[in-house]
């Protein structure tokens, strides 16, 4: 079977998870005898995984030539299944319409977030709005329940012609986590059949699951630097409360994004302590280090950090802000999930692990044992059974 993956940016194994779950099941598929092959419309860097990957110009909406191209492409290559996964907030849904109406090709398109979200935690993943509504003493706004209704009917609104068209013109749309269906019904407006389907993402950690590894007293955050989703200036205010009261643990930060320089100004600026940034790196070496791992978004598709920490035997500690991640972490028991956006609360529960290293091999040996279910020769069987459905 011939496989394409359409995305907008270029596949790198250090990058982003999207990039990381295309790369892993990709060549988890070229290894069971199938052809994978990727179509980028940016080149983000020099370096080129392998004669598979091809670049489209800079354009969010292909047409003339470039929609010529992606045709001879797909006759070309004789592909059978096109795998959009630039599918959130209806990303590609012209160009799936195009190529359905010109090739006969499946399309399964990929939504890897939640549909709503961006707008479920609004005024923390949009700090600046927040901020000026304070500056004019609008703040109260941010607290009731009508004005995050209203901007969710508004959200809705602005994507629903393009979900509608994907879901349309799609043999399957896949969702991350089964709690996704009824936010994504929203944008439908109507029964959803069985194109709608759930596939976890997989883990893309390679490791032998009875490996010995030698843990430390490590903290790690690994992802994109930014303060609107990750949070990582939340990260910091944690780090401040706790490393006071333990000096002998460091917090590794690895990934990158505009706003480095910032975060690492309120490190300098607040005198924080054994706080490393180490850019986008590989991070094994990393998650074998570390003894926990702390996530603070205030939103994701599925938070796949969490799996591949749990895979090492990183505890996670996170905060329970969208609905996937209780398909990752149970409470207490292979992790720790905190309440949106208590950082005292958060402060607390990292004391108690760093503290008690009973508890940490507890829920070390429980994070191992529930990764498992995301094992990716599993998630890739889920996959090509789905591909030979008619």
């Amino acid at each position: 079977m011939n496989i394409l993956f359409l995305y907008k940016s270029q596949i790198s194994e250090c990058k982003g998870g999207v990039q990381k779950v295309t790369l892993a099941l990709s060549n988890k598929l070229n290894e069971r005898g199938h052809n994978t092959y990727y179509l980028s419309q940016k080149r983000s860097e020099d370096r080129v995984i392998n004669n598979q990957e091809f670049f489209l110009e800079d354009n969010d909406n292909p047409d003339g030539n470039e929609l010529e191209y992606i045709f001879d492409f797909l006759k070309e290559k004789k592909i059978h299944v096109v795998v959009n996964q630039a599918a959130y907030g209806g990303g590609f849904s012209q160009l799936c319409k195009k190529i359905k109406k010109n090739i006969r090709v499946k399309i399964f398109s990929v939504i890897h977030n939640a549909p709503l979200g961006n707008v479920n935690n609004f005024f923390y993943s949009h700090p600046n709005v927040t901020k000026k509504l304070s500056k004019y003493k609008l703040g109260f706004l941010t607290k009731g329940t009508f004005v995050l209704f209203i901007l969710k009917q508004l959200y809705i609104a602005k994507y629903r012609k393009s979900y509608r068209t994907l879901y349309k013109n799609s043999d399957r749309v896949v969702l991350l986590s089964e709690s996704f269906i009824p936010d994504f019904s929203k944008f439908i407006g109507r029964y959803i059949d069985n194109r709608v389907i759930v596939i976890s993402n997989p883990s893309t950690a390679n490791i032998g699951l009875n490996s010995q590894i030698c843990k430390k007293n490590e903290v790690l955050f690994v992802g994109r630097l930014d303060t609107t989703q990750k949070k990582v200036d939340f990260l910091l205010s944690i780090w401040s409360k706790f490393s006071e009261e333990f000096p002998n643990w460091k917090l590794n930060i690895v990934g990158d994004g505009q706003e480095r320089g910032e975060l690492e100004g309120l490190v300098t600026k607040g005198g924080l302590r054994n706080v490393h940034f180490h850019g986008f790196q590989e991070p094994t070496t990393f998650y074998q280090q570390a003894s926990i791992l702390c996530l603070t978004s205030s939103y994701e598709g599925f938070g796949l950090v969490l799996v591949e920490a749990q895979r090492y035997g990183t505890v996670p500690i996170a905060f329970n802000s969208f609905n996937s991640i209780n398909d990752i972490i149970s409470n207490n028991e292979n992790g720790v999930l905190i309440e949106p956006f208590n950082i005292e609360q958060y402060v607390d529960a990292l004391k108690k692990l760093a503290i008690d290293s009973e508890l940490r091999e507890y829920m070390r040996y429980n994070a191992i044992e529930s990764s498992k279910k995301f094992d990716l020769d599993s998630i890739c069987d889920i996959w090509v059974d789905e591909f030979n459905c008619k």
